[in-house]
């Protein structure tokens, strides 16, 4: 498997794992609860960011 290809699949799995933050959130009993989960989905768009950008960038030479 190419790198490409893995960190595609990452990403992959990545916006599957954020729908179900996302899905989580929105039955979260308590503002605290939610507040949790808010972070979570912020740390999940940060690594799919970085995903992203390393996708952008991998043709370049290290």
């Amino acid at each position: 498997m190419d790198w490409r290809e893995g960190l595609n699949r990452i990403l992959r799995l990545d916006e599957q794992e954020l729908a179900l933050w996302e899905n989580l959130m929105a039955t979260a009993p308590n503002e605290s609860m939610r507040r949790m989960l808010r972070n979570a989905i912020a740390r999940e768009r940060e690594e799919m960011r970085m995903i992203r950008e390393l996708l952008m960038g991998g043709s370049m030479d290290p």
